[in-house]
């Protein structure tokens, strides 16, 4: 209840000497304790139950409060499986070490990802170790504007060093996918003389899985409105598509591959359409706006290049 956790807090402050804090932390905590980006927590040490846990906790984890009541470790199920190992590490190392601070991402069944900052640390009853209390913070704006603004610098570099599209290509899209966690993605250019695009380069997690789907994309060739990247290239603006096994291009592919989204952004020249960047992944969702809009601007830089290089080529 609240009650015990600003018993927790009132305990930690007087183990500290800093009783002249308490009103004040304790007047932060109940306006805090709501929050919905925000989840405090506390977890005893000895038999390892949960003690507290505010209801900012249901919605950032997608998990009721009385599941990590009931099961203390339901919190990890939903942390990626890339940091798991980490976390659950640095958890158990508190004893140790007394403190700790680090962020992770979560995998939720909705479909969204959420990166988190957790910062712990080990409280005292008297002069004994009693409880882990800890401060969940929800740190995805912040966090994905640093990750679009690393993709945007990376992958302006690679333009200007590239010398030719064989070598440009695939680092555009790795530089471009990777870090925003999308698990396969294409660049399509438009064939002007028979009217259709092809796969000019593609790039994908090292899943073995994801093999069919390469295949099947680098083997086919799309019409204007044709699937995801040919409604991009048709309308001109980009397209999205969150049920992908109705999408021929993906039905085949999406069971197999854990796919379940994909985006394409057309890639123009100043004037015309000449390709699309395609991006499929594991997330439900539609990307969010300052993404798309990051997306969108690269792929006219992208086609800027591809136009200087076609003219350098034809002088």
């Amino acid at each position: 209840t609240r009650g015990d956790a600003v018993a927790i807090m009132r305990e930690g402050l007087e183990s500290s000497s800093a009783r002249e804090m308490l009103e004040q932390a304790e007047e932060l905590f109940g306006s805090l304790a709501d929050a919905t980006t925000l989840v405090w927590w506390a977890r005893d040490l000895r038999s390892g139950r949960m003690m507290y846990v505010s209801p900012g906790f249901e919605g950032l984890w997608e998990l009721p409060c009385e599941e990590l009541y009931r099961r203390p470790s339901a919190w990890l199920d939903r942390i990626h499986p890339d940091d798991r190992p980490r976390v659950t590490a640095q958890f158990g190392a508190i004893p140790q070490t007394g403190k700790a601070e680090e962020a992770y991402r979560l995998v939720l069944p909705s479909g969204k990802r959420r990166w988190i900052r957790d910062r712990r640390v080990l409280m005292h009853r008297g002069s004994e170790p009693s409880h882990i209390a800890g401060l969940a913070e929800d740190i995805t704006e912040a966090r994905t504007a640093q990750i679009r603004l690393a993709v945007q610098h990376m992958v302006i570099k690679i333009l200007a060093d590239a010398g030719s599209p064989e070598e440009c290509f695939p680092r555009v899209l790795e530089a471009m996918a990777d870090p925003l966690e999308w698990s396969a993605a294409g660049l399509w250019l438009v064939d002007p003389e028979r009217n259709v695009l092809r796969c000019a380069a593609f790039w994908r997690q090292p899943a073995a899985e994801l093999n069919l789907f390469e295949d099947a994309t680098k083997h086919k060739e799309l019409a204007p409105g044709d699937s995801l990247a040919g409604r991009a290239w048709s309308t001109g603006a980009p397209a999205f598509e969150t049920a992908v096994a109705a999408d021929p291009h993906y039905r085949m592919q999406a069971a197999a591959c854990g796919i379940k989204s994909a985006a394409a952004f057309p890639i123009v020249d100043g004037r015309k359409v000449i390709g699309v960047l395609e991006f499929a992944g594991s997330d439900a969702g539609i990307p969010e706006a300052e993404l798309q809009r990051s997306v969108t601007a690269l792929a006219r830089q992208i086609g800027l290049w591809v136009e200087r290089h076609r003219a350098d080529e034809e002088a």
